[in-house]
C-alpha cells in the first residue's frame, strides 16, 4: 500500500475515536518503526494546524489518540502588544 492510503486510513481511525498502536499498525501495513513515527508526526502536525486537534500518546493504552481540541484564548486572556509599558510624553 502507498503512503497516502496508509496516512488516510490512520487519519480516519483517529477521527472515529480509535487509538493507533505501533504494533497493530506495523503488522497491518508492514511498516518500519521510523516510517510509523514519520506518519504519526505528520498526522500530529496536520491535525493541530488544520483541524485544531491535539493527538498524543496515551500511556494507559499504549497508543496514539486525539485527546482534545486546541482552544483559542478568550478576549480577556489575550495579551495586547506592549501591555504594561508606559511611555513618556514630551
Amino acid at each position: 500500500m502507498n503512503k497516502s492510503y496508509i496516512i488516510l486510513c490512520l487519519y480516519d481511525r483517529l477521527l472515529n475515536g480509535e487509538c493507533i498502536g505501533l504494533k497493530s499498525v506495523r503488522e497491518e501495513f508492514d511498516l518500519s518503526v521510523p516510517t510509523f513515527r514519520r506518519h504519526i508526526a505528520f498526522l500530529r502536525d496536520y491535525l493541530l494546524e488544520q483541524k485544531k486537534l491535539i493527538m498524543e500518546f496515551d500511556k494507559k493504552v499504549g497508543a496514539y489518540r486525539i485527546i482534545g481540541e486546541l482552544t483559542e484564548p478568550s478576549v480577556d486572556e489575550q495579551i495586547e502588544p506592549n501591555a504594561g509599558e508606559t511611555r513618556e510624553v514630551k
